[in-house]
């Protein structure tokens, strides 16, 4: 069900009328029938913020939000009548902005939504592609606390030319919201499209007949029942199966031991995939259309800087959306991560605080006592399934820091002279970036200014212009991260292919730079180990003529919390449906990975000589 949110019946009329929704009785007049429900609040944020959390209350099958109606503008470019899709919307006393997620794809324009408790009459007459209203602010504040943000939109026609100061008349309204009301309908059709498709849950109802049926025969408690659901998904995820209802463990009595017995027996069936049977093919996940970029939030302090100009002009049909800070767009709360895979903005922004950070145990220091990383970017244009920035962060958006050179700074001041290790492709990957951001010339620059520092550049690009047409720089390692293509196909969405990461290598290398293979992270056992061989021998016939750095064999690891962050993300995945085991906060997979990166290392260096680190948890 869509809920509908508007103003006055004014503005509702047209939709009430072509949805065919019925009068219900209801404390706020409303409207419904089983698609949707529409209810008119009345004028003022307080009246808006309190009929939307009614309408959460008292609706329990909401998936998404819109508020619809007129609102006023200053600015001489707006048309009147014109539709708009608030892209950020804010409050003229309050110092918190809601960004709606816009996933979705749309032919409306985009504007900033500025939310008054009076009136607005000659405000501002140089706000530029904002509209004026009194409702969207307490309609997202209190729609954000039931639904992610890329289901709450707030549509908005112009209809009051501030600076006319000219009351609007009912008959007035009433015209325009039937002239606009088809247009209307289209948006919110297509909107509803985007919520169902984004919140269906692939073979419900048959992992709910077994759960109920297992629970009924051995009597589970809640708890137990629990623990049978978690089995169940593993069990479904990891061999798309699910137990066979005809092979259920006997009873041996009727006492609780027995059950008990039985239920432990059922699980240790479904770990093994012992008398299971094969689930109905699942569902492709969903790909609303991969896009990148159709929204673009720039810092108001940074927005008329050179450097982000040039950035922005390289996106001629980008939203550009002013905001007060990145944190209010990268840290909201309830973001769907997910669907923002398809769909990554660029956030530019300012860093402030702590720029340089010690390296994390979880990755190689390579020797040096002293390792450092700096993340001019957060977040990666890739979509790996295994990657530990989707625990790290609520936002599968990219934030790009603009001020590099106050990065350069901090390792300057805790540069004594003696040598260290440097990550400056960390948290992201600003070789993939490097087009869009032109950042990768500024490292290198710097690098050669400090012979002293090692420095590690770390991608899966093969953009490689920018290392080509100037000379390599000593102190420099690129580090490319190979995995077998079957790898690569199903975990490490929209990357290169395989062949292509190790061509570039083979060409940096050529050219002179310094250039590293990693063979990370080793999935056995949900990867077969013969992929990974295969690679290793892929690997060793160009070590035959082309001499890398090393070569580094890591086995999977990850802080505790961001993987089961990351597990709940991808519940279809089957690398956090495996069986692994936490150890000191760390989870890894078990079952020979281990063993496996041995074998792997020690083949590479028989058939090689080369210098090969093998990185395992310590388990």
């Amino acid at each position: 069900m869509i809920l509908i949110i508007s103003a006055l019946k004014a503005e509702a009329m047209p939709l009430i009328e072509r949805l065919a929704l019925k009068r219900i009785d209801a404390v706020f007049p409303t409207y419904a029938n089983d698609d949707f429900v529409l209810v008119i609040c009345g004028v003022g944020t307080e009246k808006c913020a309190a009929a939307t959390g009614w309408a959460f209350g008292h609706f329990a099958n909401i998936i998404g939000a819109i508020n619809i109606g007129c609102a006023g503008y200053g600015d001489d470019a707006i048309d009147y009548g014109k539709l708009f899709v608030a892209n950020i919307v804010e409050h003229e006393s309050k110092s918190r902005a809601y960004v709606p997620d816009i996933l979705y794809k749309h032919s409306l324009c985009e504007c900033r939504l500025l939310t008054f408790d009076e009136e607005v009459r000659n405000y501002n007459a140089k706000a530029e592609n904002t509209l004026f209203d009194m409702e969207a602010y307490g309609f997202v504040s209190a729609a954000f606390c039931f639904l992610t943000n890329d289901k709450c939109a707030c549509l908005k026609f112009a209809l009051d030319d501030v600076h006319k100061n000219i009351l609007v008349s009912k008959e007035e309204l009433c015209k325009l919201s039937e002239s606009v009301a088809d247009d209307v309908i289209g948006f919110v059709f297509n909107f509803k499209a985007y919520c169902e498709a984004s919140s269906k849950t692939e073979q419900e109802d048959i992992l709910t007949n077994v759960i109920d049926t297992v629970s009924n025969r051995y009597s589970l408690t809640e708890s137990r029942r629990n623990i049978l659901k978690k089995e169940l998904h593993n069990t479904h995820v990891y061999y798309n199966t699910v137990p066979d209802l005809n092979l259920l463990p006997e009873l041996q009595g009727t006492q609780k031991k027995h059950s008990a017995a039985a239920f432990e027996e059922l699980l240790g069936n479904m770990r093994n995939n012992i008398n299971c049977i094969d689930c109905p093919k699942r569902e492709q996940e969903t790909d609303f259309g991969r896009s990148c970029f159709r929204h673009i939030y720039v810092e108001r302090e940074i927005l008329d800087t050179e450097y982000v100009q040039s950035v922005i002009s390289k996106f001629k049909n980008a939203n550009i959306v002013p905001v007060p800070d990145y944190k209010s767009v990268f840290n909201r709360k309830k973001q769907n991560a997910l669907n923002q895979l398809q769909n990554k903005n660029l956030i530019l922004a300012k860093a402030h605080g702590a720029l340089l950070y010690k390296g994390s145990d979880y990755c190689n220091a390579f020797g040096f006592e002293k390792f450092y990383y700096c993340s001019t970017v957060m977040g990666c244009i890739y979509g790996c399934r295994y990657c530990y920035l989707q625990g790290m962060y609520s936002s599968s958006n990219i934030v790009a820091f603009v001020n590099t050179e106050d990065f350069f700074e901090e390792i300057n001041k805790v540069d004594d002279g003696t040598g260290f290790f440097v990550c400056c492709s960390y948290d992201s990957d600003i070789l993939a970036l490097d087009k869009i951001l032109n950042t990768v010339e500024k490292w290198l620059d710097f690098a050669e200014s400090k012979p002293n520092i090692t420095f590690e550049i770390r991608t899966k690009s093969v953009g490689i212009s920018s290392l080509l047409n100037r000379k390599p720089v000593e102190n420099v390692i690129i580090a490319y991260t190979l995995s077998p293509e079957s790898v690569r196909r199903k975990f490490e969405l929209y990357t290169p292919s395989i062949s292509k990461r190790l061509s570039a290598a083979e060409r940096l290398l050529q050219h002179g730079w310094r250039v590293r293979v990693c063979i990370e992270p080793v999935l056995a056992p949900v990867v077969n180990e013969k992929d990974y061989f295969a690679l290793a021998d892929e690997i060793i016939k160009s070590a035959a003529t082309n001499r890398f750095e090393d070569i580094v064999v890591g086995e999977f690891r990850m802080n505790g919390k961001y993987f089961q962050q990351i597990s709940s993300l991808h519940k279809e995945c089957p690398l956090f449906a495996n069986p692994y085991i936490s150890y000191r906060g760390t989870a890894a997979f078990y079952d020979g990975s281990k063993e496996c990166v041995l074998r792997i290392s020690e083949h590479i260096k028989q058939k090689t000589g080369l210098k090969v680190i093998c990185f395992q948890s310590d388990l």
